[in-house]
């Protein structure tokens, strides 16, 4: 291997370089750089974890992720420089995208070939975990302070429609508006959000220790959402037909007893899949549903407020799954944790059945 990179080195190299100055065709120099930059890269990664290996875990991984993509860092350079934004960001994703999903994916399936069962370095997996929450921590963070820099802005260019009021150029008073209109349709999003991280990630853990094999957690888990997609369109054309509000207490009604059902029948795969499968038509559409739902209630000059906040609804509902969920297991050890899934979804059809809007109260 170590010959094999040096020929790339040798060949690839000085053919760049003579290209360059002969005016090559830009096909063929295209292929050249590649081929260069696969030898060139590959001398870069060694010299780096020689360097890690006298300067300490640290400075080597610094020097690591820099030099590591040095080529992202040159083309974005020059292409910069020529304006070319498109192939920066390109670049950058193709980066982001082939050390996630491309190099991870291709270690564990050749890995996989050989081994059986894999084994990693617990202090080093420890290591990059730490590293990856404090890079989600502060990417977080930064997204927060963006996020709230919402409520200062002022509304340049309201609508010159129905119902101009002071809260026009008050974010804060437009926010309070739109949950008072359309609180009931907040809870769609909401909904969704705690059942997409509930069942992704606490009832997995629920399962195994009910006794349920890990092939049959990834035979149930996909059947709701192949649900939600197969019944996505069909529900949103009933929805428009006969009201939106009807068909949120219809199905929020049928996937809460579909997953009380899914909780009685835990130990069937095949019974609690048809549940799931059931489920994920009735409520794996409330995010669209309550989108739909907040614009029937909402007046036009507050639907970008509405629209806003359903997504805050929905990480409210993400945020609160797994942590309630987990409380839930490690609480109440003998209930089942899809009782409370169908228990918050009764909770939301009886908010959307009984509560009350500012639009309804006017009307009144």
């Amino acid at each position: 291997m170590n010959r094999l990179f040096l020929v790339i080195v040798a060949i690839g190299v000085p053919l760049s370089v003579i290209g360059s100055f002969l005016h090559f065709p830009q096909a063929v120099m295209f292929a050249v750089y590649c081929i260069a930059i696969i030898g060139l890269a590959s001398y870069m990664g060694r010299a780096t974890e020689s360097l890690a290996i006298i300067a300490g875990p640290r400075i080597g991984g610094l020097l690591n992720a820099t030099f590591g993509n040095a080529v992202e860092l040159i083309i974005s350079f020059f292409a910069l420089k020529q304006g070319l934004t498109a192939i920066v960001l390109a670049s950058l994703t193709g980066s982001v995208i082939g050390n996630l999903l491309l190099v991870a994916g291709l270690s564990f399936f050749v890995g996989g070939l050989k081994f059986k069962r894999q084994e990693f370095n617990v202090h080093d997996a420890r290591h990059n975990s730490g590293l990856l929450m404090f890079a989600i921590i502060v990417s977080g963070a930064v997204s927060l302070c963006i996020w709230l820099l919402v409520f200062v802005l002022k509304n340049t260019y309201p609508d010159t429609g129905e119902m101009q009021t002071s809260e026009q150029t008050n974010s804060l008073k437009r926010f309070k508006k739109a949950f008072q209109f359309g609180w009931v349709a907040f809870m769609m999003p909401f909904c969704y959000g705690f059942l997409e991280t509930t069942l992704n990630s606490n009832f997995p853990v629920y399962a195994l220790r009910s006794g349920v094999t890990i092939d049959a957690v990834a035979f149930i888990l996909p059947a709701f959402a192949i649900g939600s997609i197969v019944f996505q369109l069909p529900l949103g054309m009933l929805s428009d037909r006969f009201g939106r509000r009807r068909m949120i207490l219809v199905v929020t009604l049928v996937g809460s007893f579909f997953f009380l059902l899914a909780g009685i029948f835990i130990q069937s795969v095949l019974a609690v899949a048809i549940c799931f499968f059931i489920a994920g038509m009735a409520v794996g559409s409330t995010f669209s549903l309550g989108i739909s739902y907040m614009t029937d209630l909402l007046p036009k000059h507050l639907l970008p407020a509405g629209n806003l906040m359903c997504g805050m609804a929905f990480s409210a509902g993400s945020i609160l799954g797994p942590v309630l969920g987990g409380f839930f297991v490690q609480t109440f050890e003998g209930m089942n944790l899809l009782y409370l899934v169908s228990i918050v979804i009764l909770f939301v059809f009886c908010c959307v059945r009984f509560g009350k809007t500012l639009a309804v109260v006017e009307s009144n």
